[in-house]
Formats: structure tokens, sequence, C-alpha cells
């Protein structure tokens, strides 16, 4: 029986430009051959997969089995029954990761094979940043590219140790920070004043400046905090300061001359400075300094209120009375009941984005500002890398592939081509490029297009699970 699971990973190349801003569905372009499958293992007798993912370089997959009485992960083929996942698979720097417990070892798998420990750790922390403990009487330790500090009292006070070297002593060290590069910055408290210390250089005194923010004050039993401090990518550091009564925001010990009631979701988008700043009951994004529209609030549904690409584009949702609004920069789009910020795509340049928008009970695709037909429920949604093409798999009464704002055909998991010249998705049991049915499989995975003439994907047959290539046939376009 035929077994398709639209909550498995669906690659969505990027594509190039093209004309028109909503075009008719293009024509079939090209003939592809489907390669037979080449098998990578043969599964349990009843097994079925869930939660397949494949990495995006398609060197490794991973996978759920579900088997009566039981269930296991399989990663780039090694997992068995029995094994209890201590950490789910993930891909990191061109590799698999898999921590599990079998019959009392822990293993540290990478790549499908057993490894060190001190490998998997490197990976799945990353080189720069170090897990380190301070000694016995400190606190506090942190780590990055060979550095380690940590605080320690003394006498009356608390100094901070860097790479066992003792730093001057305050009164107090209320926050410790280090950031991916090395660079060391904390607050130290002096008197009834505050300052942070940054690279062993002092900066000015202030009534307070907290480690953490918290995030919802007027939230009785929900406020959630977040880092008083932040680094930028090349290491500017930026934090939140209290004075004469209201909060600024200090970039390299530099008060940026803004003042609020509160300030929140301070953080860095490339080397572009934002915050979210609220004064006399009214929020504005702040970014580089400079306050973008005053709106009802932001809103943040139980995550970030704003959303930092490492390209330097700020987005966030804008409350308008009972309506959201998506801002970018200093731009307010339309409004509707809800906005899902977490699902904004943006193409390469930052200039064009899409997104996922509710009114009253439907959903509708928002791209280039143009509104698409609404739907029960939006889900898998692509944009071009110029930000022209856009596809999304739409739910009504069936499940419709839809590209830019018009249906192509039932199915799910849409995917397009660098250039935009071809798209695919899964139908039933086959995949369908270009409009061209392939084979019927039990099951297939994770389609995507490698180039203009080559894409793959994972498929079931019977129970041997492999990889399917398709190349386009010559002469063909």
């Amino acid at each position: 029986m035929t077994r398709l699971l639209l909550t498995l990973l669906s690659a969505c190349v990027p594509l190039s430009p093209a004309d028109p801003l909503v075009s008719e569905p293009a024509p079939v372009a090209s003939r592809w051959s489907h390669r037979p499958l080449e098998p990578l293992l043969r599964l349990p007798e009843g097994a079925r997969l869930h939660n397949t993912q494949i990495s995006g370089d398609r060197a490794h997959w991973s996978a759920g089995v579900h088997l009566d009485g039981g269930a296991y992960e399989l990663v780039d083929g090694f997992g068995l029954p029995g094994d209890e996942p201590l950490q789910y698979p993930s891909f990191v720097e061109g590799h698999s990761l898999y921590k599990l417990a079998r019959e009392g070892s822990t293993f540290f798998v990478i790549d499908g094979e057993p490894a060190p420990q001190a490998a998997w750790e490197q990976l799945f922390h990353g080189p720069a940043r170090r897990y380190v403990t301070a000694p016995d009487g400190c606190s506090d330790a942190v780590g990055a590219l060979g550095h380690e500090a940590w605080v320690c009292p003394r006498g009356e006070g608390a100094l901070v140790v860097l790479d066992g070297v003792e730093q001057p002593v305050y009164d107090g060290i209320p926050g410790l920070f280090m950031s991916a590069s090395g660079r060391l910055a904390y607050i130290a408290t002096r008197g009834d004043r505050d300052l942070v210390v940054i690279d062993g250089s002092e900066g000015p005194p202030f009534e307070e400046i907290p480690a953490s923010i918290v995030l919802w004050p007027e939230s009785q039993g929900q406020n959630r905090s977040e880092p008083g401090l932040r680094f930028s990518a090349q290491g500017a550091v930026a934090y939140v300061a209290l004075a004469d009564g209201r909060r600024t925001v200090v970039l390299d010990h530099e008060p940026l001359g803004l003042s609020a009631d509160w300030i929140t979701d301070l953080g860095f988008a490339g080397e572009h400075l934002s915050f979210v700043a609220k004064r006399d009951g009214r929020e504005r994004v702040v970014i580089d300094g400079r306050p973008g529209p005053s709106v009802d609030g932001i809103s943040r549904h139980k995550r970030r209120g704003i959303l930092l690409t490492e390209a330097g584009s700020v987005a966030y949702v804008a409350q308008s009375g009972d309506q959201e609004r998506l801002g970018v920069g200093d731009q307010l789009g339309p409004a509707f009941d809800q906005v899902d910020l977490a699902g904004l795509l943006f193409s390469a340049d930052e200039q064009s984005w899409a997104y996922v928008a509710k009114r009253g009970e439907a959903q509708v695709v928002v791209w280039r500002d143009r509104v698409g037909e609404a739907y029960m429920n939006i889900d898998q949604l692509c944009l071009s890398a110029a930000g022209d093409h856009v596809a999304y798999t739409a739910f009504g009464e069936d499940a419709v592939v839809v590209r830019d704002h018009l249906p192509i055909g039932s199915g799910h998991s849409p995917a397009l081509s660098p250039s935009g010249e071809h798209w695919l998705h899964i139908q039933g049991d086959q995949l369908v490029v270009d409009g061209r049915d392939g084979p019927a499989f039990d099951g297939i995975w994770g389609p995507a297009f490698q180039g203009e003439q080559q894409l793959s994907y994972l498929a079931l047959d019977g129970r041997d699970l492999g990889w399917v290539r398709v190349e386009a046939e010559p002469g063909s376009r």
C-alpha cells in the first residue's frame, strides 16, 4: 500500500529571474529519465517510515522506522530495533550525527558509523564554541576558540578569570558573555552603578545594566527573558542600560541617544542592530538607531518578535488593532487576522518575500504584496532566488500544488529548479516533473533538483529503500 507522508522534508531549490509577476503554469519543458532504484537497505517486514529527512547536499538521510510494538531511527543505514535516541539525527557541516543508547552503551554515530565521542561533540557543538567548567568556588564559565573565562569571588567582591589571568576586582559580576570569536564582555558593579567591560575596556556607568531582558513585563506568570548583551558576527557589542529612569541601547560603549520605557528583542541582522522600543504604550522596531513606524504592538506568538537574517533584513509582525501586518524594515504590508513570521521566505537579494497569513479560518500566501486564493491550510512554501516564483501545497477538499498563485495539480512537496524552467511535486505514488508522471513507488521522500538537468529522491519499492536519480533526456527542453 502506498504510504505518503505530507510532513516529510520538502526541498525547494530557488529559481532565477523570470519576466511575468504571475504567469500561467509553464508548459511541459523536458522529458525526464528515471533511473532504476539504487538500493540502500532492505527494511524489516511490516516496517513503516516517518519523519524522513535528507541533507541539503543529498549525501545523508535519516528516517524513523515504525514496527509493531516499537520504533527506532535509521541514520545513513545505522539503527536497530530497541535503540533509544539520546540526540535525534541532525545534519551538520556535511555530516550526519546521531547519539543513541543500545543495550546499556552509548553510541556516537557520524555518517552511519560509530565514532569517538570527542569527534562527535566537536561537530555537534561547532569548532568555535567551547564548553568549559568553572573551578570549585567559581561560576558562570564560558568559552570559545581556545579562550575560557569564569567568575570567582575575591574578598567582598568578584573578578573574572580569562585564560588563567585574573581581571580587576569589582563589587559584583552579574553577567559574563563571550562571542563565538572569543571576544569577552561582562557586566560589572561598582558602588551603585553598573558598567560593561569589553576586552578589558570599561564603558560608561549606568543606573542598571540587566544581564537578561524580560520580554513581556506586563504578562503575569508568562514572562520570558533573553540575554541583555549581544555580539554581532564581526564582534560589535550592544547592550541595554538604564539612564535617568529610562532605558536605552549602547553600542560599543556609545549610547544611541534613544530612550524608551522598555526595550526587548535586542539583536543583530548581519551588522545591523535592531530592537523593539516601547514608549507611552506604543512600540517601534528600531534599526541602526532609526525608529520604524509606531504600532500598537509587536506580535510574538510565543517566539521572538523580530526575525533577523545574516544578510541584514529585519522582519516583524506589527499589531494594528485586532489585525496583524508584516513589517520588513520600515515597510508594512497588508492587514490580516494573523501573520506567520516563522514561515517568512526571502529572495536571495532580500528585496522580495513570501509568507502565509490567515483571514478568518482560511490561509493565504502573500507574495510581492499579491494575495493568493484562500485555502483551509497552506504548507511547504517555496520562493525563487530572485523572488519571481512561488510554490506551495494548499489543502481544501484535497491537497493541491500551487505555482505562482495558480493550481498546477493535486499532490504535495513542490520544488523548483535553479532557473525556474522546471518544477516537480509528488502526486499519489509518483513523482511528477514538468507535468510528466514518473514510475510508481510505495513511498517517495525529499525530491529536489541538482542543477537544471538532474534531480533525485528517496523511494521505497516493496521493502527496498534507495535513491532514484532522474536526468533530462538529451535534446529535450
